[in-house]
């Protein structure tokens, strides 16, 4: 099976239009806004398919990344996949900026190639199962996608990196 999950978790903005736009969409909404990643548990909790490609609704994907991401997986015998977003794979990010502070000292996962890595939400795909094995994010409001990267180093699960731009 495959489907789209989008919850609102109490945006500021009236998203009636976008809802009506995508009826095929599984709409959820929260009755508070209690972050991002209380809002990805949320809608784990309904998953049905094997994999899920995670998506904020500030990235942006391209049209190759969920299958990029499961040949891959395929090949490699992953369980996760992340590549680079083209804000993060960017040469001329100015080191002063808020960007490049915001990277700075960012958790490391160790590839299955033995590359480490900053794994970035938008664009991870990843088993539902491990995801469920590994008990979800932390519902921190900011950061527990550092601190879910953190638990899957110390499992044995298997993470596939490309330096493929899939967002």
């Amino acid at each position: 099976p495959c489907g789209v999950i989008a919850i609102d978790d109490c945006s500021p903005f009236d998203i009636t239009a976008i809802r009506d736009q995508y009826p095929e969409v599984e709409w959820m909404a929260t009755t508070a806004n209690r972050g991002p990643y209380h809002a990805c548990n949320l809608a784990m909790s309904r998953v049905t398919a094997d994999w899920v490609a995670i998506q904020d609704a500030d990235d942006v994907a391209c049209g190759y990344r969920i299958e990029h991401a499961i040949d891959l997986m395929a090949k490699k015998g992953g369980h996760v996949f992340t590549a680079n977003m083209v804000n993060f794979a960017s040469d001329t990010i100015d080191p002063g900026s808020r960007l490049a502070a915001r990277l700075q000292g960012r958790q490391l996962v160790e590839s299955a190639d033995g590359d480490n890595l900053t794994m970035v939400n938008g664009t991870m795909v990843i088993a539902t199962e491990v995801f469920r094995q590994l008990g979800g994010f932390a519902e921190f409001f900011a950061g527990a996608d550092y601190e879910f990267c953190q638990r899957l180093k110390c499992s044995a699960v298997k993470v596939c990196v490309s330096d493929v731009v899939v967002g």
